[in-house]
């Protein structure tokens, strides 16, 4: 819960995807519902009630008489600067809900009116004390994309008698979760921008989130003035995105075996990554690639009592448990195309050549020994022993003596 019965104004944002909906005050998420719709589309098609929610009479009969009939909840204070989808939405297309609601900024109770400090001027001509920060609102940014700063973001403004357009900012361009950028400028020093009210106004900076599992972030901007530099705090809405899994595959992408052998795929052989899901949750689909031929090889499951099964689809689970195998069959060398998902989106399409070689057995220790005459030694794997080119294999090397 967070409170904002303080007498001053706070930015609430909903972000309405087509599994969750989230709040956003000030910046910050303080509730995320999952499964909130199985829609994919927000229908506003009916009435869309902001600060109010009307009794059951007027859901059942929208007209303005039933509107005005009272509400059962309701905040006690002003709602301004409406957005639906960054769209600003006139007054004009109010209907209040109830006798005790105004589409204009006044009200005892509240102690607000458009002259008064508490309410935000709609004069974009009217001049704010440069010390004040609390007209500026958050910034919304998809995770990994960019959004530009407006003027509603950075709110009004003025330095003596500085014309606003020329009004000067500076701030870092790396932020702890993204970076700030100007249009055709490469900061001086690599740390610090520049920019005026004017680059504000035109679009010419931006913020860049980098991508990483956050939903908030904090920009600083220092207002340019002749004897001092006042501080604004611009909070970063960052709305989640869902992340597609990369596939992970052995060296130079080839999954090497002696011809004809099977071999257990680990997760250095075969693995899938996603920053926002359970990895082991991840489904690989195989198919087969121009290449191949109905002699090639197969991924197999082994279940439990040593029953195998040819497969297509198996999880990451399956590969960590190591229950998943590849059997070598047919031409030395061909290959297979493989991705994954996490159910919401898909990785690129990965291929994967295998390379069978012939089983071959080379000496690894041979010390050799001296014996007396008469006598007799113990030839141990110390003095004498054999590896094949696949260790994954359990072989039993049997030598002869001649």
């Amino acid at each position: 819960m967070v409170q904002v019965a303080d007498w001053n104004w706070h930015n609430i944002e909903v972000v309405v995807e087509p599994s969750s909906a989230s709040l956003f005050v000030d910046g910050r998420r303080f509730d995320r519902r999952a499964h909130f719709s199985d829609s994919t589309l927000l229908n506003l098609a009916t009435d869309f009630y902001v600060g109010a929610d009307p009794d059951e009479t007027a859901r059942d009969d929208p007209s303005l008489d039933s509107l005005r009939g009272g509400s059962r909840r309701s905040i006690i204070g002003c709602v301004d600067r409406i957005r639906i989808r960054g769209r600003p939405e006139s007054w004009r297309t109010v209907r209040t809900s109830s006798l005790d609601a105004r589409t204009d900024c006044i009200g005892d109770t509240f102690s607000c009116n458009r002259t008064g400090p508490a309410c935000p001027s709609t004069d974009p001509g009217q001049k704010h004390s440069v010390n004040s920060s609390s007209d500026m609102t958050s910034i919304s940014v998809v995770e990994g994309s960019r959004a530009a700063l407006t003027t509603d973001h950075i709110g009004s403004v003025s330095v003596g008698t500085l014309p606003q357009p020329d009004i000067r900012f500076r701030a870092a361009a790396k932020q702890l979760h993204g970076r700030l950028t100007v249009v055709d400028q490469t900061p001086a020093d690599g740390d610090q921008i520049e920019f005026s009210f004017s680059d504000v106004a035109r679009s010419r900076v931006w913020y860049v989130h980098d991508g990483s599992e956050t939903t908030s972030d904090t920009m600083r901007l220092y207002v340019e003035a002749a004897t001092s530099g006042e501080e604004r705090v611009l909070p970063v809405n960052v709305i989640p995105s869902n992340d597609a899994p990369v596939i992970r595959l052995p060296a130079n992408d080839t999954l090497t075996l002696v011809s004809n052998t099977r071999i257990e795929l680990n997760r250095d052989l075969l693995s899938a990554v996603d920053p926002d899901d359970d990895n082991s949750s991840l489904v690989f689909s195989v198919y087969p690639s121009d290449d191949a031929d109905r002699d090639s090889g197969y991924f197999e499951l082994a279940a439990s009592g040593g029953v195998r099964a040819k497969i297509t689809r198996f999880t990451q689970r399956d590969v960590e448990s190591g229950r998943v195998f590849y059997v070598h069959r047919g031409a030395a060398s061909h290959s297979f195309l493989l991705e994954a998902t996490d159910g919401k989106d898909t990785s690129e399409v990965r291929r994967l050549n295998v390379r069978g070689l012939p089983l071959s057995v080379s000496p690894a220790i041979n010390t050799g020994s001296s014996v007396p005459r008469g006598g007799s030694v113990v030839i141990g794997a110390d003095m004498l022993s054999f590896a094949t080119n696949a260790p994954y294999l359990d072989l039993d090397i049997r030598y002869q003596v001649r």
